[in-house]
């Protein structure tokens, strides 16, 4: 009777070992669980962080594509504008010879 009183008053001793076993157990596979969601979140934001990058950068490069474009155009419009100025300035100035030379008597 005294062996059972024993094994009976072990009882509650052995419960609470079982029981801080699984919550030690549970609190660990917890954490795991919870560092590899981390894990794999931060791994989903880097691509996602990297995705968004390439995408802006995509279009930043187009758009840049199409300023430097533009502005190739600019450039060409201006020289053929630079070029017809010049041309015009010559043809000017050879008129203004050519009158100067009709205008000048010529000597025997």
């Amino acid at each position: 009777l005294e062996d059972a009183k024993v094994g009976l008053e072990d009882i509650p001793s052995k419960i609470k070992t079982n029981l801080e076993e699984s919550q030690n157990s549970l609190r660990s596979e917890l954490e795991a669980m919870h560092k590899q969601h981390r894990a794999s979140m931060q791994r989903d934001l880097s691509e996602a962080d990297s995705e968004a990058l390439r995408a802006g950068l995509g279009e930043m490069s187009e758009r840049l594509a199409t300023k430097l474009a533009l502005q190739a155009q600019e450039s060409q419009l201006a020289m053929a504008t630079a070029m017809r100025e010049v041309s015009r300035a010559e043809q000017q100035q050879s008129a203004e010879q050519q009158q100067q030379q009709q205008q000048q008597p010529q000597q025997p």
